[in-house]
This record gives structure tokens, sequence and C-alpha cells, in this order.
């Protein structure tokens, strides 16, 4: 039987459907911008085939525990770009009957957004603690001074 998954092709996030076998059954557009691969040169492949240098990676065996545990699997992670910039995917792996579907968002503006604001943190606090020494050792010597004038 043969199941129509063109309700997906609209979406903006990007979705993958996969069988037993962990061929390519489905991609949209979404998830086709976001693998950098057009859905022709994926559809019939075998994901290891369709994405080389993968199988050792997290998201790999993400995609094989929720396959043989058939429990969904929601992580937040980071790849990197043919270009060796970070790209970060909000991703949910869900079993279905014949397979699995997987769930993407790219969300590497706010992720390198929120690495910024962390960044900018730690250095706002190191030059709050920096500047509250100084002023310590300054009321230090203002009070030795006020101690010896009276």
């Amino acid at each position: 039987m043969q199941i129509d998954f063109s309700s997906f092709d609209q979406l903006l996030e990007g979705v993958q459907i996969l069988n037993k076998e962990l061929v390519y059954e489905y991609i949209n557009q979404s998830a086709s911008d976001q693998a950098k691969k057009p859905i022709k040169d994926l559809i019939g492949k075998k994901y290891l085939e369709a994405h080389p240098g993968i199988a050792n990676s997290l998201f790999y065996s993400h995609l094989n525990e929720c396959l043989e545990t058939r429990k969904e699997r929601v992580v937040i992670l980071e790849f990197k770009s043919k270009e060796g910039n970070p790209v970060f995917y909000d991703l949910c792996i869900r079993p279905f009957s014949q397979g699995l579907i997987i769930l993407s968002v790219d969300i590497t503006k706010q992720k390198l957004f929120e690495l910024e604001l962390l960044e900018l943190n730690k250095r706002f606090e190191e030059e709050l603690l920096e500047r509250t020494k100084n002023m310590v050792v300054q009321l230090e010597k203002e009070l030795l001074i006020n101690e010896k004038t009276m």
C-alpha cells in the first residue's frame, strides 16, 4: 500500500520519511533545503548512502535507537555545514508503522544568538568581578588613609 505524503509538501518544517531499512520514502522541500540535496537524489536511497560519514554520528544513533525501541526522540543537534560552520536543528524522530518520520527545524540563528548572549554575559560577569575587586582595593586604601589621619 502506497501512502500519500503530499500533505507535508507545504510545511516549513523539514519532513523525512524513512522505511524500516532506513531508505528514503519521502522528503519535503524544506528538508531537502536543510540537507542541501535535491529530493530526486534522496528518494529510494539508504540514509547512509545519501549521507556518507554519518554512520558514527549521534544523529544516526538516535535514528537506530528510535527504530529499535519504537520510542520518540526529541533532540537539538549541531551539525557542520560544508563550509565548516555550525548548523543547529531541533529534531523530532518518531516511529510509525512503516518506519520513521523525522521532523526538523533549523534553529541556527536562535542558537547562535543564544551562544552570543552567553558569551556577552560571561564577559559582563568577568568585568563586573574585576571592577568590584578594584573598588574593594580602592576602599581599603581610603580606609587606611582615613585611619591614619584620625
